[in-house]
């Protein structure tokens, strides 16, 4: 009965560990390097092989994260079995002659496992915080190994942790043992903070990619520059402008910046934005979609809900400068698409970013050039009888133009009046049919 309750707390503690196993990785975006102790307190259930009864005991762990994921420790290790009472019967010179002797209850020595050797931590879900497999080697008065899961939980913005290990405990020539060790992690110095920079950065647009022209190009001298057929960025000074942006056009908005590790946006972010909203209200045509991207420190799911939370902090902010929602989206697009090297502080600037790009436009059927207009189109070769019918024709204003040769008040072209037209040098009505040749 009492082995039974003993496994039922074992197993409510691995439920605690897994469940809070999310809440742990999302604590923990950056990447704690600092020198720690661990001081654990240690039990251990006792297998029916062993003569012994359940060990209690304490352990202490000295480590350091050498890599994202991976922690380094030195383990010390402390079990104390104890003895299994049993029942003999009174011995002595006088036990059955003169008397009889009581039982006595025997219980027999300790059994003291104690030891030190290296042990590693590989985490799952974050960098080093959450869960994590547990494996250690140790030697002492005997040689043992242990093996499972454990959880560490940082509290007070990564002052402490709270420690619990689930393992299974080996010795030679003893069936492996449950473990459970329960205790807290105690980093030395300061807690670290990403490298985001403080100041805000200044507000500008720049296009993703923008090539210089060639080298060998030959400057323009005698016609004046084209309007802008491209997104460009604006001129120091000058608010943005989406002029010229198509489908697939996308824009970097360095100067969109958050507060640490949240999705909220900074004063500085609000100016830019604001004319990305202006522009848009110029750009009816266009529509959107804002990608957020974040850096390479932490881990996978906690960057990827952190880009599509500042993704729609973002375009909520634009939505409510007058910006139709079905123009806009939003994507988190987490660490898996970084432009500069994570491995530096200017690198990892980069990569933190918010970008703007056109998935629908109307400008090529908004901006098509108009029909050409030539005045020989608006005319028409109409042979005119000079007196022959084999004379050339003339260029003259299409039926239906006005005559601007006609003299005020004498009622206009012949065409306008519905008469037919005249022979040059007569009063006599001349028939089209006449002056008419097959085509």
């Amino acid at each position: 009965m009492r082995r039974t309750l003993q496994y039922r707390l074992l197993l409510a503690a691995l439920i605690t560990l897994l469940s809070t196993a999310v809440r742990a990785q999302d604590e923990e975006p950056v990447l704690d390097t600092r020198i720690y102790v661990a001081p654990m307190a240690s039990m251990a259930i006792s297998r029916h092989d062993r003569s012994d009864t359940d060990a209690i005991g304490g352990g202490l762990a000295i480590g350091k994260t050498i890599m994202p994921h991976l922690t380094l420790e030195l383990r010390g290790d402390y079990l104390r079995y104890h003895g299994e009472s049993e029942t003999v019967s009174g011995t002595g010179l006088l036990c059955g002659l003169l008397s009889s002797c009581p039982d006595q209850n025997v219980r027999s020595p300790s059994t003291h496992v104690y030891g030190g050797g290296l042990g590693v931590n590989g985490y799952v879900l974050s960098t080093n915080s959450g869960v994590y497999v547990h494996g250690d080697a140790e030697a002492g008065s005997r040689f043992v190994y242990n093996a499972g899961i454990g959880l560490d939980y940082p509290l007070w913005d990564h002052a402490l942790y709270i420690r619990g290990e689930l393992l299974y405990h080996h010795e030679a020539d003893f069936t492996p043992e449950p473990l459970f060790h329960l205790g807290v992690r105690i980093p030395f110095g300061q807690t670290q903070k990403p490298a985001e920079p403080l100041p805000e950065a200044p507000v500008e647009v720049v296009p993703v990619e923008s090539p210089p022209p060639p080298a060998d190009a030959a400057p323009a001298t005698e016609a004046p520059p084209p309007a802008a057929t491209t997104c460009q960025p604006p001129s120091p000074g000058q608010p943005i402008s989406l002029e010229g942006c198509k489908t697939g056009d996308t824009l970097v908005l360095h100067g969109v910046n958050f507060e640490f590790n949240k999705s909220v946006l900074t004063l500085n972010a609000k100016t830019l934005l604001d004319q990305v909203a202006d522009a848009l209200l110029q750009r009816t045509d266009i529509k959107v979609e804002i990608d957020g991207h974040t850096d390479g420190v932490g881990g996978v799911a906690y960057n990827q809900r952190l880009s599509e939370e500042r993704a729609k902090s973002v375009q909520k902010y634009i939505e409510g400068r007058g910006i139709a929602a079905d123009r806009l989206t939003a994507k988190g697009f987490g660490k898996s698409m970084p432009i500069a090297d994570n491995n530096t502080d200017e690198g990892r600037e980069q990569n933190r970013r918010v970008e703007l790009r056109v998935t629908d436009s109307g400008a090529a059927a908004a901006q098509a050039p108009a029909a050409p207009t030539d005045a020989v189109a608006a005319t028409s070769l109409v042979p005119t009888d000079s007196g022959a019918k084999d004379q050339p024709g003339t260029l003259a204003p299409a039926v239906g133009a006005p005559d601007s040769g006609a003299a005020p008040g004498d009622g206009g072209s012949a065409s306008e009046t519905g008469t037919a037209p005249v022979a040059p040098g007569g009063d006599t009505p001349v028939s089209p049919a006449e002056n008419s040749e097959p085509k």
